[in-house]
Order: structure tokens, then sequence, then C-alpha cells
């Protein structure tokens, strides 16, 4: 890829030319993996559940390649039902009150019966419609135990909805896992440009009062100063945080670079701010 811009006196003249100190779009850049890993592993885990809810599903799917894919009409022999409770525990919204709610769902069980005396056991949240009823079941053939009830899909997707719910969870999990990596990518490809701004911490810094419902504090961005040939300033502005800036003795011990992550865009102003120790002039002849 072919840049327009190629070094620092080119780069702050760009910047300049926007019009705009400080700059306040600061954002975070992260070039290790360890975070797309775990969105990836995690997205892995919840998927796995899914197809642990679905697996007679899949397996009878599955079977279609083997050639023991079969279906039959069977009939319910006999059907139970059994209520099963689950308590809720609800906090209020200043967290100092809780009440507990209880909701009670249907559990439905069956065993049925094919015409060729083959027998199937079904459970789920949907009734099966009671004694003699009729079911159009799937099933293995080397494996009758691996069947389900061919219902429409709105009602198979209902009766079991954890299943479903998970793995619209992992898909998430997945997109964000996908998200990370590119971002992680972006901001490799950003420092190894090897384009970037050196500045200096200055003295001046925003300060903004935080209020929560347990407490009030304050926070402070600092303010990095970057200056041109023509002894005009570009300011930049730093993360926010609890701690208040160092300021000016900060540059003694570190040194700090600004990174455009689009700087040929002029309606791009993102940026990321990177902290290392101080290079001091000479000691690389002894290193």
């Amino acid at each position: 890829m072919t840049y327009r811009i190629s070094s620092e006196e080119e780069l702050a003249r760009e910047l300049a030319s926007r019009g705009v100190s400080p700059f306040t779009d600061v954002t975070y850049c992260d070039t290790s993996a360890s975070l797309s890993w775990f969105l990836l592993f995690l997205g892995s885990v919840l998927f796995i559940v899914h197809v642990w809810v679905f697996f007679d599903v899949y397996a009878v799917q599955f079977s279609r390649v083997t050639g023991n894919y079969a279906e039959t009409e069977a009939t319910v022999t006999d059907q139970s039902s059994r209520t099963v409770k689950h308590k809720w525990h609800i906090h209020s919204h200043h967290g100092h009150h809780r009440r507990t709610t209880t909701t009670t769902e249907t559990r439905y069980s069956a065993h049925a019966v094919s015409d060729d005396g083959t027998e199937f056991n079904f459970s789920g949240s949907v009734s099966y419609g009671g004694d003699g009823s009729s079911l159009k079941v799937k099933y293995s053939k080397a494996n009758p135990q691996l069947a389900y009830v061919d219902m429409d899909l709105v009602t198979m997707l209902f009766d079991r909805f954890p299943g479903v719910f998970v793995l619209f969870i992992s898909v998430l999990v997945f997109w964000e896992a996908r998200a990370a990596y590119r971002s992680g990518r972006k901001c490799q490809d950003v420092l190894d440009r090897d384009l970037y701004l050196p500045v200096r911490e200055s003295s001046r810094y925003e300060m903004k009062t935080k209020r929560t419902k347990k407490r009030t504090y304050k926070e402070y961005a600092p303010l990095y100063r970057y200056a041109m040939a023509d002894g005009a300033d570009l300011f930049f502005q730093g993360k926010w945080s609890e701690k208040k800036p160092e300021g000016e003795p900060a540059n003694d011990s570190k040194d700090f670079r600004v990174y455009l992550m689009d700087p040929e865009n002029p309606k791009n102003n993102k940026y990321f701010i990177r902290e290392i120790p101080h290079q001091f002039e000479g000691l690389e002849e002894f290193s």
C-alpha cells in the first residue's frame, strides 16, 4: 500500500491543517491476541453447550450421511407432566433491597411406540398430546434413542429455547473475537508503519467530576504537546483516569508517541498514545 504521508513533519502539517487542538478521539490499541483467543474459546464453549441441547437433532440429521436416517409415525402410550419451580432474585436499583420471584414451568414426558414396535421416549416443555396421540418421529435406525418429534420450527425452538439463546450468544462472542482480532491487526499495522509524533506530557490536564450512587470523585486526562517547527503546538488528550497526571516530570523517565489510526483520512482523528521508557542519548552505544 502506498501512503501519502511518510514522515513526522508531513504528519504534523496534516494534523495542523485540520484545525483541531486538542485532539480528543483517543483510543486503546492492543496488539495482543489474548482477548481474541479468550473470546474464541468462550464462543466455542457456548457452541458446545448449544450442540449438547440439540444433540439428538444433529445426530439424527448426521445419520442421513451414514444411511441410518428414518422417519415413522409413533403413538403416545403414556404421557406424564410435572411442575418445575424457578426462583429468581431481583435486586433493586439501589442495591439495598431484593425480592424473590417464583416462576413455574410444566415439563412433559412421553413414551411412544411405532407400528414396527420401535420405542421412543421424549421430554420437553411442549405437550405431546396425551395417550393415543400420533407423532411424526425422526430417528437414527442405528440408535433409536437418538430421536426427536418433528414439530413446526417455532414450537421446536421454543421447546429448546436455552439452546437457541446460547447459540445466539456464541455467535455474538465469535463476532467480538473477529472484531478484536481485526482491531489488533490494525494496531500492529499502524505500529509497523512507524509513523508517529513524539510528544511530551504538559503541565496542563483536563478534569471532570464523576458521580455514582456510592461516591463522587474526579477524573483526569493528561494533555500531550507536540511543538511544530513554526512555533505552533498540537495538543493530544490522554485517557481519563482517577490518577492525577505527573505533568512535565513524567518526561524525565518516559517517552510518549502519538500514532494516528488513519492519518490520510481527514475525517478520522482517532489515535493512541504509546508510553515507553525514556531513551537517554548516548546510552545506546553501551547496550
